[in-house]
């Protein structure tokens, strides 16, 4: 190793004993510490709700307690929905007059969603090559050269390490050489800028490179809050926030209608009218074949036949408060976010930093139960989450922290292995007994992270859990200690030179010799 790769390693070295110290073990047991007082308060306000929740009736709201912990599963009435038609629903469908029913009938709806797919050009990468990042064409001329260099040593019957010369060739770098173009359907902006624009032109078609986005655009239409209610006398309405939760999933039926006789392509579409569009199926075109530029549009609606809730009782007469309910919490949760207890179904999949990612629910949910199973599960799965995030960045800073002394074995043996590789026989011995000694480092180092990593973690969640279920934090603290106790052995008996034991079996010796004589 010269003494250029020497300082580079060094270098590369105490960067990341840097990181470790500076980084990954701060950012570990923060990440832990937030996680576990997340789990703990999590837990508290959820069990806390299973005991304080109210069953409301879906036939009035008048005996429900403004700010209490309610929960109400209810038929929905259908006739509340908003009847969406082609005047009142999206810009670019206004000339369409008939295309959610004959006479302008429209399509009753909690909420309405038009998507927008435009034909064109994708470039993908299918072959790449590694080239030297001073110009070089391949990367294959320093593993030859590092090969032949190799055979030309072996030839004089020197004991070359292969490692040292396949190292020559790293600084390279990859370079897409190769390209396929398609034409697909998409939602998304169509790319215009392409590495190969000639072959773009002739997959795709002439308007591969000069595409814009398309002028009628998509999105979600959704009804007020306030407005769609329980079948049993209207007594419970959708907030606003429980209105945008909805999924926007059923196919909307539109009015079949043939290309007139004059019907003419019209890519890119500035606006659609029944002379440049027509209909097949659930879907809007604007081309008879399928060019660069040309409009598919389709709608989705949602229709709700039950609804579930579970939060506070709004002052709102007949609604739950958007925000949720927050309960008093733990006394070490005070103003937490995590003490909110708020779930509405039917809904789509949504994320929260402290609740975990609450699933998708169906018109399924019927029982006060089922809610809180799925607010367990979603915090569980994000206190697991967070857990490993928070171990493996304790394992790297430990591994990290162990590199010096990895290190400075390794320049120990490779000095040892250079002394010696001009010896015939005798290097080569010595170089397969230095490699099995630096794994043999490797594998303890690697022992005594995962134990240091293992014994900080869970001291971490053990000062956490002892306050609110000590029958769960004095089994961590005990096992932090073991894992601390085995690190701490592992490291004593592999510390080397003459240790104690060796000094009391000679004092044994001495003492059994003296009683001899």
């Amino acid at each position: 190793m010269g003494i250029s790769d020497a300082i580079h390693q060094a270098c590369g070295v105490c960067v990341l004993f840097l990181c470790g110290v500076f980084v990954f073990f701060p950012g570990g047991v923060v990440l832990t510490a937030w996680n576990e007082h997340r789990s703990v308060c999590r837990v508290w306000a959820i069990e806390s709700a299973e005991k304080e929740v109210n069953i409301l009736d879906c036939g009035q709201h008048t005996t429900a307690v403004p700010g209490t912990l309610g929960f109400l599963a209810c038929p929905v009435d259908q006739s509340t929905f908003t009847n969406y038609t082609y005047s009142n629903s999206f810009a670019g469908i206004t000339n369409l007059k008939d295309v959610f029913g004959v006479g302008g009938a429209g399509q009753a709806a909690a909420a309405l969603t038009m998507t927008v797919q435009q034909w064109q050009c994708k470039e993908t990468c299918v072959e790449e090559q590694c080239r030297r990042r001073l110009g070089e064409q391949s990367t294959k001329e320093p593993a030859d050269k590092a090969r032949s260099l190799l055979n030309k040593h072996e030839a004089l019957g020197e004991d070359v390490k292969a490692r040292n010369l396949k190292s020559k060739g790293k600084s390279c770098t990859n370079v897409c050489v190769r390209y396929s173009h398609e034409k697909i359907l998409s939602a998304e902006t169509p790319t215009t800028s392409f590495q190969r624009p000639g072959e773009a032109i002739t997959a795709c078609g002439a308007g591969a490179t000069t595409l814009r986005a398309p002028s009628v655009q998509g999105h979600d239409l959704h009804a007020p809050g306030g407005q769609i209610a329980t079948a049993n006398g209207h007594a419970w309405t959708m907030n606003e926030n429980q209105v945008q939760l909805l999924p926007i999933n059923v196919p909307v039926p539109l009015t079949p209608r043939a290309a007139v006789g004059s019907f003419t392509d019209s890519p890119s579409a500035s606006q659609l009218t029944e002379k440049n569009t027509y209909v097949i199926g659930n879907t809007i075109h604007t081309c008879q074949s399928p060019g660069m530029g040309c409009y598919e549009i389709s709608f989705t609606k949602s229709v709700p036949t039950r609804m579930a809730m579970l939060g506070a009782v709004s002052t709102v007469p007949g609604e739950m408060a958007p925000l949720g309910w927050n309960g008093d919490g733990f006394w070490l949760c005070k103003g937490s976010s995590t003490n909110n207890i708020n779930r509405f179904c039917p809904s789509h999949s949504s994320i929260d930093t402290n609740k975990g990612v609450l699933p998708s629910c169906g018109e399924d949910v019927t029982q006060v139960t089922q809610m809180f199973t799925a607010l367990k599960n979603a915090s569980w799965y994000a206190q697991w989450g967070y857990r490993i995030g928070g171990f493996v960045m304790l394992f790297m800073a430990f591994s990290c922290c162990f590199l010096p002394l990895k290190a400075c074995l390794g320049f120990i043996t490779d000095m040892i292995d250079d002394g010696t590789e001009c010896i015939p026989c005798v290097g080569s011995c010595v170089d397969c007994l230095t490699d099995i000694f630096m794994k043999i480092v490797s594998a303890i180092l690697g022992v005594v992270s995962f134990c240091c990593a293992c014994g900080t973690f869970l001291i971490v969640c053990a000062f956490m859990w002892m306050v609110l279920k000590p029958w769960y934090g004095i089994p961590m603290m005990i096992g932090a200690c073991c894992f601390c106790g085995g690190a701490g052995g592992l490291l004593y008996y592999f510390r080397g030179g003459k240790g104690d034991g060796s000094e009391a079996l000679s004092e044994e010796e001495m003492s059994d010799y003296e009683q001899d004589n």
